[in-house]
């Protein structure tokens, strides 16, 4: 009896700042079919792609393509206070959006980037628009963002209140008013939620990260420095996101600093959990959403990213898909930019190998050419693994 063709699974995330999951996913393709021509193997194997997200900027847009969503361009406040041009998807009554689109670090240039100013306010105006579409359910993906304003701008475009201590409405944090955030954060004292909400649908936030809003894990140590705030002024916003946070939670009666996924964003996870929003794991709803289960009746699966470490394993795309995987018996290959903690990776047995593009190679190279290195490195790969197959390895 003839061999059934192998079957291949190709679900890569993005290379952030390099190549899109899409992009990534074409690499390894064309390589995998360089790699299987040169074998004499073309008709044995077959090849399904499914780009993966894990709450992370892009992953919206990959459920959207899967899922054949409407798509809805619209004009909002971006992270420095000019207009912007953003996006959400919808269909089945429910929307989908990234808070990167109105708020997110890529509509900042380097030069430009400065978290003291920038806001969320855009986001919460995206919300309000996608739910002119929808009445059941809004999902916002919280990564790729340019803030550290604690969710306040996106409360107030959805119509909460902050007052000072002489109950005066305080300015927001908006790039135009010119006062730092820390400053604004620190002088609230206390929120007035709105009368009634401005949309009928539910909220649920969709988190790659499980840091809280404060402490040495939480929205200003561990992501603001990224965004451009500089060390010297850590505490001084530390300081000022937890004392936000407090008279937030004593306002509103709520207690939700502590939630896992609510230091994304710069804080904007527990801004909306304020708002009534419940949270979702990144890969898990991103799972969910597009039926990956359904993707692996196959005898291989490639992914990768462009950094692997030891958070890749913590919830992660590549990680996670990983452990899925490892639990039907598939080997899975990954492919990265950088690879870091490289002992704890290998110890947690989830990939069959791993291939770093960037070894050898500047920063600057690897991320210009990452899509040809990729796809040399997918050739390379498969023709190994082809090589074992027939050879009786695993």
């Amino acid at each position: 009896m003839e061999a059934l063709p192998m079957r291949i699974l190709v679900a890569p995330d993005k290379f952030k700042g390099s190549l899109t999951a899409t992009e990534v996913a074409a690499a390894l393709v064309a390589g995998i079919k360089e790699g299987c021509s040169a074998d004499h193997s073309e008709n044995q194997y077959s090849i399904v792609t499914q780009p993966i997200g894990d709450g992370g900027e892009g992953t919206m847009a990959l459920i959207a393509e899967s899922r054949g969503l409407n798509r809805e361009n619209v004009t909002v406040t971006g992270p420095m206070g000019r207009p912007v041009a953003a996006e959400y998807f919808w269909g089945q009554d429910e929307a989908y959006l990234e808070m990167a689109s109105a708020s997110g670090l890529g509509l900042v240039s380097p030069e430009e980037r400065n978290p003291e100013y920038a806001t969320t306010f855009g986001t919460g105006e995206l919300i309000l628009r996608a739910s002119e579409s929808v009445t059941k359910r809004i999902n916002v993906g919280l990564g790729g963002s340019a803030t550290i304003d604690g969710g306040m701008g996106c409360l107030a475009a959805l119509g909460y209140r902050f007052l000072d201590r002489l109950g005066r409405p305080l300015k927001l944090p908006r790039p135009e008013n010119m006062v730092p955030i820390a400053s604004i954060l620190s002088s609230v004292a206390e929120v007035q939620p709105p009368a009634a909400t401005q949309y009928r649908a539910t909220l649920r936030i969709v988190a790659d990260v499980t840091s809280p809003l404060n402490g040495p894990t939480g929205a200003i140590a561990r992501f603001a420095r990224q965004k451009g705030l500089s060390e010297s002024k850590l505490d001084e916003y530390a300081n000022a996101m937890e004392s936000f946070s407090m008279v937030c939670e004593r306002s509103l009666e709520l207690r939700v600093a502590s939630t896992p996924g609510a230091g994304a964003a710069g804080g904007l996870g527990f801004g909306l959990l304020l708002a009534g929003a419940s949270l979702e794991p990144g890969f898990r709803f991103f799972a969910q959403a597009v039926q990956l289960e359904n993707w692996m009746d196959v005898d291989l699966a490639i992914t990768g990213e462009g950094k692997l470490d030891a958070g890749s394993l913590e919830g992660k795309g590549p990680g996670s898909l990983a452990q899925m995987l490892k639990q039907k018996g598939i080997p899975c290959i990954a492919f990265c930019g950088k690879l870091e903690e490289a002992d704890r990776i290998e110890a947690s047995n989830l990939f069959e190998a791993i291939y770093e593009i960037g070894q050898g190679r500047t920063s600057l190279d690897s991320v210009q050419n990452a899509a040809q290195y990729l796809k040399e490195a997918a050739r390379d790969s498969i023709t190994d693994w082809l090589g074992r197959r027939r050879g009786g390895g695993s």
